[in-house]
Order: C-alpha cells, then structure tokens, then sequence
C-alpha cells in the first residue's frame, strides 16, 4: 500500500494521482516502514463565514424629527383642505374632523409648534364651516318640500 508523501492518506496499489491532494504517487519517494503508518489526515481549511449583520433599525421618531411633528403636518394639511372645500359638506366634514383628531394626536405626543395650533384652527373652522353648510343644504331642502307648488310670494 502506498502512502501519498504529501497529505499522508494511504492509497491502493497501482495510483499515479493522490486522490486527496493531486500529488504525482509515481515520482514520489515511497519510505517502506516496518510497521504500519500512522496516518493522520491533515484537517480541512475552516470555510469563512460572512458574519450576517441585521439591517438598521429604523423607528418611527427619525432622528432629527419631533416627536408629533408629523402628526402636525397633517393636521395643518388637513385643516386647509376642510376651509377650502368646506362648499362641499361630506369632504369638509371629513377633512376637518380627521384634522382635529391628527392635531391632538399631535399634542397627545408633546408636540409643542404654532403647525398643531394652526392645523387644530384650521380643522376646526373647516368643520364649523362645512356643518352650516350642511344644516343650511338640508333647511333648503325641507323648506322646499313645505312650501306650496304655487310660485313664491315674491313673484307676485
């Protein structure tokens, strides 16, 4: 049995090749030892690991960023939208009232900023605005249900 001169490994009779590490058997000097050798395989190189780092975690306070400022922005936003369509009740209510809430989510937040005042003003007018709207849409509305099919006194 030979034994390959560079890794060790014992091979059968008749290999050119070490199966192991690719060393020519056949010009290598074969040392005959009385006793079997003791062969001990090299150990296979420890692959590297690429060490998983986590993506950064972002949380919803950005550095930089108030805490509720956000929440102001909106506020304000929303409070514009209500006075600006408050001629059209359903989306002036709406706006105003989700603007209302955004600005004492703001403040529940410690947001300390003239952007939640003015968006809670702003809401708040566009809410007033649109529920007169509303209630003056819907007294019309009645009104002409009650009066009589006859043309009104002013045409007379």
């Amino acid at each position: 049995m030979n034994v390959c001169p560079k890794c060790n490994l014992q091979l059968d009779e008749g290999v050119k090749f070490c199966t192991a590490c690719g060393e020519d058997i056949v010009l290598a000097e074969t040392v005959v030892v009385d006793a079997e050798p003791v062969i001990e395989p090299t150990p296979a190189p420890e692959p590297e690991y690429q060490t998983y780092q986590a993506p950064p975690q972002y949380s919803i306070n950005q550095p930089g960023v108030e805490p509720g400022k956000n929440a102001a922005i909106a506020a304000l936003v929303l409070g514009i939208v209500a006075v600006v369509f408050s001629y059209v009740a359903l989306l002036g209510l709406a706006a105003g009232i989700v603007g209302l809430f955004m600005a004492n989510n703001a403040k529940k937040e410690s947001f300390t900023g003239g952007m939640m005042t003015a968006g809670f003003i702003c809401a708040l007018v566009g809410t007033i605005l649109a529920g007169l709207g509303t209630v003056a849409c819907i007294s019309c509305s009645c009104m002409a249900c009650m009066v009589p099919t006859t043309a009104p006194f002013w045409y007379l």
